[in-house]
């Protein structure tokens, strides 16, 4: 079995990675790649992603305790039975954020209070966990029967909390199976679900059939081999050249890149020449994403074609239950496509780097900045903002606070912005790689 090191390049520099005592490093560049939920932490500053998610759980706490006072109060006066479910509430929200506390903090996530960017939402794709783990559906039976046999070195991209690719790894017992996130929750959860010991979280359905809070014990279905947890961004993926024979995206293409299209050139460098791309989910778009990068089916097919990934059948579709809890009154249906690609031997497509994808991202601070004439005020401010560590999001967070700039698409406002001085100054990436 290949190793994370080995399958790998530095998010840094791109340079081969190494492994020994101190865990994975990178001898160019010096960066040492830390451990976090049992997954090396593949980003180019790592601690600031682990300070960045300890900021996220110490908001977590800070928001529970705001809705025990709130609870409290609600409390006060009220009738038997809606203080009883007041009550249960109370306990279950308790309950549940001290157990995420200690998950995080025993998968290396330590609360952080100073002020300064999370690195996303804990409790984002927790309800993914409960589909995964403890609901009693029939949605991931369905998800499998549509997923074609997996082979080889298999990556999982957007794995959530992994309970598609561990069930595709028990029945296909491929050579090595990495799935990849950027929430480390999740897999920490799965890890005890595979792993144990036993696990209780609690639900909190939005619309309750009956129960507003509900004691879930997640199923243990035993460890996993060889099988390896990785963290990082899947949109600049930091990997080996043709390093896996097989790349899974499920319920991931139309939710994550801003552009499907720049995620091609990911997916196609990843595989070997005649690996497979097999997805699985919808095309539901987020409304942020620009009107003509929301690809119909056919268009998606034409796509991948034109970055050397080519469907010998169509894709089929069929209307399921998406994330329809058995103690939520309401549910939601998706048309969900499946299809499966596989590459041609033209060579690696180069992949644009993170900064030029998504707005989390470091921006670099490139040297023609310097001399640089911005056109008004506004755009000065973002240049004068761009140290080699801060990202669009940072940028635009800062701009709201300092400046009153309007939050509401702030973020995706700097981001363009950002684009636009790389295109200016001469570092946007090539063509070939943003085709």
């Amino acid at each position: 079995m290949a190793s994370v090191a080995e399958l790998f390049v530095c998010p840094g520099c791109g340079e081969a990675l190494g492994a020994g005592a101190g865990g994975v490093h990178c001898a160019a560049c010096g960066r040492r790649f830390v451990e976090v939920a049992g997954a090396t932490c593949l980003f180019a500053e790592p601690a600031r992603f682990v300070q960045g998610w300890g900021r996220a759980l110490a908001q977590l706490v800070r928001q529970a305790e705001q809705n025990q006072a709130a609870i409290r109060e609600q409390r006060r006066g009220a009738m038997g039975s809606v203080e009883r479910r007041l009550a249960r509430l109370q306990e279950g929200l308790r309950a549940n954020v001290a157990t995420i506390r200690e998950l995080l903090l025993a998968a290396g996530i330590p609360l952080e209070e100073s002020v300064g960017p999370r690195a996303g939402d804990v409790m984002e794709v927790y309800v993914q966990s409960l589909r995964d783990w403890a609901w009693d559906t029939e949605e991931n039976a369905l998800a499998l029967e549509r997923m074609p046999k997996v082979e080889g070195r298999v990556l999982v991209l957007g794995a959530g909390a992994c309970r598609l690719a561990w069930d595709l790894h028990r029945r296909d017992a491929p050579d090595h199976t990495v799935v990849l996130d950027v929430h480390p929750l999740p897999f920490a959860i799965a890890q005890r679900a595979m792993a144990g010991p036993p696990l209780t979280l609690w639900e909190f359905p939005p619309t309750p059939s009956a129960e507003m809070c509900v004691e879930r014990e997640v199923t243990i279905h035993g460890a996993a081999a060889p099988w390896s947890f990785v963290l990082a961004d899947g949109l600049s993926l930091p990997v080996q050249q043709g390093a896996f024979d097989t790349v899974v995206t499920p319920w991931f293409i139309d939710q994550v890149p801003t552009n499907v299209a720049e995620l091609l050139p990911v997916i196609q460098r990843a595989l070997r020449p005649g690996g497979r791309w097999l997805n699985l989910g919808p095309l539901v778009y987020r409304q942020t994403i620009d009107i003509a990068c929301r690809y119909t089916i056919d268009e998606l097919v034409e796509l991948a074609a034109q970055h050397g990934l080519t469907m010998a059948a169509p894709p089929t579709r069929r209307t399921e239950r998406y994330l329809c809890s058995p103690a939520s009154g309401q549910g939601r249906l998706e048309e969900v496509f499946a299809f499966a690609a596989e590459r041609d031997a033209a060579p690696a497509m180069a992949v644009p780097p993170a900064w030029w994808l998504h707005p989390q991202a470091p921006i670099p601070r490139w040297p023609e900045l310097a001399t640089f004439r911005a056109p008004n005020p506004l755009v000065a401010a973002v240049v004068e903002r761009i140290d080699g560590h801060t990202s669009a999001s940072d940028i635009a967070a800062s701009l709201v606070q300092q400046l009153g700039i309007p939050a509401e698409g702030a973020s995706q406002g700097v981001h363009a912005t950002v684009r636009e001085l790389a295109r200016q100054v001469g570092r946007a990436p090539t063509p070939a790689a943003t085709s």
